[in-house]
């Protein structure tokens, strides 16, 4: 898939989490652990320069060894500074944690469900506000 693509799945990750949270009338923060992973991997996209990288954005790569590779490109830090390769190795496994989670077999599946069972339910309160 390429990064154009994954970037779409995340995005509707987000608008569906927030559509959730506003239909359940929770007007507050949107914050909690799983919104706060998906966020940190939007950054990571919105904020590299794939030509650097040497590819585009619409090239078909295996998004886990991007998000691999910057993991790597983080290890390197550790003898220019450690402590500025402590937090940011720390915050790049994360984001290649969630990047595996999301693209995994078993969250797809599940997260399809849920999307399903929040259009259904939607669809079922602008049946009852028509009738």
């Amino acid at each position: 898939m390429s990064i154009n693509e994954f970037t779409g799945i995340i995005d509707a990750i987000r608008t569906l989490e927030s559509d959730m949270a506003r239909a359940s009338g929770y007007s507050g923060s949107l914050r909690d652990t799983f919104w706060d992973d998906v966020m940190g991997v939007k950054g990571a996209l919105d904020n590299t320069d794939f030509s650097e990288l040497d590819y585009r954005a619409d090239d078909k790569i295996e998004i886990s060894d991007f998000f691999a590779e910057s993991v790597e490109r983080t290890a390197k830090m550790e003898q220019e500074n450690y402590r500025a390769f402590h937090g940011s190795h720390g915050i790049a496994q994360q984001k290649q944690q969630t990047v595996a989670k999301i693209t995994s077999e078993p969250f797809l599946r599940e997260y399809q469900e849920k999307a399903i069972a929040f259009l259904k339910t939607r669809e079922t309160q602008l049946i009852d506000r028509q009738a």
